[in-house]
């Protein structure tokens, strides 16, 4: 009896010690209380994802915070209890790894990019919870936006109004999926749209198809694909088919002058390959590619204003993305209030292609497509990117250009202080050889809200915008971040031999506008949304704009 107490005695202590060294060898992360994490707004929940080894994940918590935290309105409340949870599983399944695979600081850092690129997320972090000798335990914070919303607005912008009513979902019934019902009015059509998108997930295939129907314009899409998700995602494949009937107007001075109609169809399928270095991820595709293109002959009155011929494309092509694997987080770049993550390091992409007349093409050609790009960080205050680009198609024998478009934008940021900035972009745009239905444009929605849309046109196109704006700390039914703008523009579009059609008025004219703007960034829907309202006084170019232009706009950033 005494004997077998004494084995009970020595089995007890030695689990004891083991229970004991094992909690030695480990260590705690962050330090925020569970109800903490529910409450606090991401972006004050300070954290370090530093790991000195590859670790295994044996464990992961999700903690998805409401839309209003700890609302005192009874509205609120109820919104939070209407609102659909983005399911576990659905935020499991975009992280780049899973439960027993091995992590380190990187992979942690690009899950928690990933998180917050999603539509129905205003912000995400990723916290360590406890770090053992050989594993490594996890948080995973997301705060919940409204994703179930009305889509009622009405615009005027260049003197031109349009109107969207419909439903839209980018997160429906929590799964991450992005569905909506959309009847757009555009000054060229009417259309009514139903849309359907898996957000990226690794290891699934992808799927989306968009259908767009307007009296004799239609637009129909379908995709499948397995994309690169993550930095270290080895393999991507995928094809989409598209077909789209449009009739397109030509204007001069903001007024039509011309209409013409477009039927075009497209399939693409692609084969793709990645590799990776610390600093920079390479990317091959390989793929084949079909396009037909009918643009039906231009008219003014009775009089022909453009030939035109069909064209008709197949041919295989190979392309290569080389792209910086560096990241920095910013606050109030392009959303107020949020935190985003910009690449800093060179961007290339070079894509080839090659048509032969004698296999289903319409023309002997050499497809070239090219860009390089890259964001400059100094301090943290300022802000400079650079990009050139050229896409168009060259005819073989004596490589002349068709349809050839070469652009550059710089853009350059200045922080003030953590609520002002100066903003300051300038964009040029020279075409070559181009039809009808490629022509470069200025006015309104595209640049120069203190004139009509499609004010100006033609083969070049230079814009130049500064802008100084300030974020303030109000924050209207705490739904909104408000933020004011003052704005100077100038502009030009032209042709380098002026068809007649554009004669008849003097397209010389410099544009230049000043004005002012609010901004109200959407603090609990999708993060993507600003309202911008401008108030634009045009300063030369009049012709037959005059007085003031009043635009109210939703946009993907201030």
């Amino acid at each position: 009896m005494v004997a077998l107490r004494l084995v009970l005695i020595i089995a007890l202590l030695t689990l004891v010690g083991l229970a004991r060294g094992q909690s030695d060898s480990c260590r705690f992360g962050h330090t925020f209380t569970e109800d903490t994490l529910y409450s606090l707004h991401p972006q004050q929940l300070v954290h370090d994802l530093s790991l000195a080894r590859p670790l295994q994940l044996r464990a992961t918590r999700v903690i998805r915070q409401n839309i209003f935290a700890n609302p005192r309105n009874r509205l609120y409340r109820k919104l939070n209890q209407w609102h659909t949870p983005t399911r576990v599983s659905t935020i499991l399944s975009a992280l780049p790894f899973q439960k027993g695979d091995s992590v380190n600081a990187s992979v942690l850092a690009e899950a928690e990019r990933l998180l917050r690129s999603r539509p129905y997320f205003y912000d995400a972090r990723i916290l360590i919870k406890t770090v053992c000798a050989t594993t490594v335990d996890i948080d995973i914070v997301v705060r919940e936006v409204w994703t179930l919303t009305p889509a009622l607005s009405a615009s005027r912008e260049g003197g031109e109004s349009d109107y969207q009513i419909g439903l839209a979902d980018s997160n429906w019934r929590g799964t991450g999926r992005d569905v909506s019902f959309i009847l757009e009015h555009h000054t060229e059509h009417t259309e009514f749209g139903i849309r359907f998108k898996d957000h990226d997930r690794p290891e699934q295939w992808l799927r989306s198809f968009t259908t767009e129907v307007s009296g004799n314009a239609h637009h129909y899409a379908l995709a499948l694909k397995k994309p690169f998700l993550t930095t270290n995602t080895a393999e991507a494949r995928g094809f989409k088919i598209a077909s789209t009937k449009e009739r397109t107007r030509l204007y001069n001075r903001g007024r039509e002058v011309a209409q013409f109609d477009t039927t075009t169809r497209m399939a693409n399928l692609f084969l793709a390959h990645a590799g990776q270095d610390k600093h920079r991820i390479n990317r091959f595709y390989f793929g084949l590619y079909y396009g037909a293109e009918n643009l039906d002959e231009v008219r003014s009155g009775n009089a022909l204003v453009f030939e035109t011929q069909d064209r008709t494309f197949l041919y295989p092509y190979f392309a290569w993305e080389s792209l910086s694997n560096n990241f920095v987080k910013l606050e109030h770049l392009q959303h107020l209030g949020r935190d985003e993550d910009i690449s800093t390091g060179w961007n290339s992409v070079l894509r080839l292609g090659y048509s032969s007349r004698s296999i289903a093409s319409s023309e002997t050609s050499l497809h070239l497509e090219a860009l390089l790009g890259r964001n400059w960080l100094v301090n943290d205050r300022h802000l400079f990117k650079a990009e050139v680009s050229s896409k168009g198609y060259y005819t073989l024998p004596g490589f002349k250009p068709k349809n050839r478009v070469t652009s550059m934008h710089t853009a350059y940021l200045h922080s003030l202080s953590s609520q002002s900035k100066i903003f300051t972009s300038f964009d040029f745009g020279h075409g070559k050889n181009l039809d009808h239905a490629s022509f470069l444009e200025i006015g309104g929605e595209r640049g120069m809200k203190g004139y009509a849309n499609h004010f100006q046109t033609g083969t070049r196109m230079f814009r130049f915008l500064m802008e100084y704006r300030y974020e303030t700390q109000v924050r209207p039914l705490n739904l909104f971040a408000l933020g004011y703008a003052a704005f100077y523009e100038a502009g030009r579009a032209w042709f380098d031999n002026t068809p007649e059609l554009w004669r008849r008025q003097d397209q010389a004219d410099v544009l230049s506008n000043i004005g002012l703007g609010i901004r109200l960034h959407s603090l609990r829907t999708g993060s993507n949304r600003t309202i911008h309202i401008d108030l634009a006084k045009p300063l030369t170019g009049l012709g037959q704009q005059a007085g003031y232009e009043v635009s109210v706009t939703v946009r993907s950033g201030i």
